[in-house]
């Protein structure tokens, strides 16, 4: 069972301080909903994702707002690791056929990821009706448009990397010795676990807590403002 979600204030992923600072001639890009007292922890990393063209916002009525507390979607992060990681097509690696994304404006960055082996998609059973034959398949689907949960966005991030040769790869005895620290521990996939202890090790994550417990949450979706400071971290292990 899954504990309740905590409020943006007890977001560790997103604890300043981070790591950047801008030099004289730095332009900064912001956004009225960001800074201020809203949501300043996340403020460093969309700003900084924002001019190197990582993140883009949402434009209302003329004004680009960055919409820190919206969901991400799959394909969302994918774009977003792909632009921050400058990912590019492999051509000797043909991208998995992914019924669900033909014509989707996201599907050349599902393609440049899924040629790298980061995105695998989930296998389904197609039906298909042909004159009185009726017939069975299995397919692939991605789900672009459907919202990332916590443990997909960390092993995604922690392949990406791996796929980049960065950070500090983990041993097997080191996972669970990795993954013991979270109240909720059984609640993460068996494929995901590798991946998270990864991310832990690379202080991509620390968890949330509360009463001096800490909770990975694996279900739970992440904020804008959350998957921004995710991919500053590892962005600035990149650089």
């Amino acid at each position: 069972m899954t504990t309740a979600a905590p409020t943006p204030a007890h977001t560790l992923e997103a604890t300043p301080p981070l790591m950047y600072t801008p030099t004289p001639t730095t332009t900064i890009k912001t956004f009225p909903d960001i800074g201020n007292g809203n949501y300043d922890w996340a403020r460093e990393a969309v700003e900084v994702l924002a001019v190197k063209g990582i993140i883009i916002g949402i434009e209302e009525n003329g004004i680009m707002y960055y919409k820190p507390d919206g969901n991400v979607t799959r394909v969302q992060f994918c774009a977003l690791i792909v632009r921050a990681f400058e990912l590019e097509s492999d051509a000797d690696t043909q991208p998995v056929d992914f019924e669900d994304v033909s014509g989707h404006w996201g599907k050349g960055y599902i393609d440049i990821a899924s040629s790298a082996g980061i995105v695998r998609g989930y296998k389904e059973q197609s039906e298909k009706d042909a004159g009185h034959v009726h017939t069975e398949r299995e397919c692939m689907m991605f789900r672009p448009d459907q919202s990332i949960t916590r443990q997909e966005i960390f092993t995604l991030i922690a392949r990406t990397m791996r796929y980049k040769d960065l950070g500090r790869d983990v041993s097997g005895d080191e996972t669970e010795t990795l993954l013991t620290k979270f109240e909720d521990r059984a609640d993460i996939g068996i494929w995901a676990g590798t991946d998270i202890a990864f991310c832990v090790k690379n202080e991509l994550v620390t968890g949330y807590e509360r009463d001096g417990k800490y909770y990975f949450e694996p279900f739970q979706n992440t904020s804008r403002a959350e998957t921004a400071v995710i991919i500053y971290r590892g962005y600035m292990i990149k650089i």
